[in-house]
């Protein structure tokens, strides 16, 4: 059994404005990809609301667990513009 905090882990769509659309899935995931790569040392560049500045997409059969993720980023990669690790 895997067990995840779903705080994390979902983000309804169900709009196709505003909260719950492809915009807030979006940057949920960007986020989370940001999270990500900032514990294995990657730089990102954030909003002033902390959000990822940039889209982010980091595919789970790339990388799926930071110990993946390290292999590919070396640390103090700088995210400043769309990545995209697929």
């Amino acid at each position: 059994m895997l067990e995840t905090a779903r705080a994390v882990e979902f983000e309804p769509l169900k709009n196709a404005t505003g909260g719950s659309s492809p915009e807030s899935v979006r940057r949920r995931l960007s986020d989370t990809a940001a999270d990500v790569l900032e514990a294995v040392g990657a730089v990102v560049r954030r909003r002033t609301d902390g959000s990822a500045a940039v889209p982010i997409e980091v595919s789970p059969l790339v990388a799926a667990d930071p110990g993946a993720l390290a292999e590919r980023v070396p640390p103090g990669t700088i995210i400043d513009r769309p990545f995209t690790l697929l």
